[in-house]
């Protein structure tokens, strides 16, 4: 298969370029705990992923990502059938936090105020 995999620094310059999005492909409970610090990031389970078709952008590369980019590549081949443009994010979120870039965990997301430890 063709450039199946492109680095983190290649899939941040093309999201940051608007020539791209990422799509985080794991299930709702894998990414309830660590996930790309992004709010652009589209989140549809590689479950979900032919049902939810339509939320796909049309006129992007789509950067699929998982753990560490097994279930992306599953993705990745399913998408091009369907005639998407689409790469996988090498080592997934491995490659991602190897890379330096940020990753939020459900620790660091639940607020540490005085208010709300009261």
């Amino acid at each position: 298969m063709k450039d199946i995999y492109i680095s983190a620094e290649e899939a941040l310059g093309q999201v940051e370029n608007e020539t791209a999005v990422l799509i985080d492909v794991r299930e709702p409970f894998e990414v309830e705990n660590v996930w790309i610090d992004r709010e652009d990031v589209l989140k549809i389970p590689y479950a979900s992923l032919e049902e939810r078709k339509e939320e796909l952008p049309k006129n992007k590369r789509l950067i699929v990502c998982c753990a560490v980019g097994l279930v992306s590549e599953i993705a990745v081949s399913q998408l091009r059938e369907n005639g998407c443009e689409a790469v996988g994010l090498k080592d997934g979120l491995v490659g991602w936090k190897r890379a330096g870039f940020a990753l939020k965990t459900v620790e660091e997301a639940q607020c540490k105020c005085k208010c709300c430890e009261q």
